[in-house]
């Protein structure tokens, strides 16, 4: 996965904060969000990178089930996925250009793992 900041860094650090499912992932996406401010993601967009994710082994999926609608994908974090994810946050940005928005990714999402994260970020 790309170093820099992509998508898929933000998918990762959203399901390090709790399991989620493809819709409920997609809403952090959309404005008036924070992050739906800075990246516009559509849902096959999503799925796709939920997939590379998988196939990296860095997110698993459990089928969840609905009594009244079809099951659904749960997505959580691997022991991979954390390391992988930690070790994004804690790689300095690489230059002027992308504090903007590398930097404040990263910052959005450290905050969610405490502030020993954020002092690191």
């Amino acid at each position: 996965m790309d170093k820099n900041l992509s998508p898929q860094w933000v998918l990762l650090g959203l399901l390090k904060r709790k399991p989620m499912h493809g819709y409920e992932l997609h809403q952090f996406f959309t404005s008036p969000s924070p992050l739906g401010q800075v990246w516009h993601l559509g849902m096959s967009q999503m799925y796709k990178l939920l997939k590379e994710l998988e196939e990296q082994g860095y997110v698993e999926a459990t089928l969840e089930e609905q009594e009244t609608r079809p099951d659904r994908k749960v997505y959580h974090v691997t022991n991979a996925g954390e390391k992988a994810l930690l070790d994004w946050l804690q790689t300095p940005v690489g230059g002027i250009r992308l504090i903007r928005v590398e930097f404040l990714g990263k910052l959005f999402l450290a905050q969610a793992l405490g502030p020993e994260m954020v002092q690191s970020v």
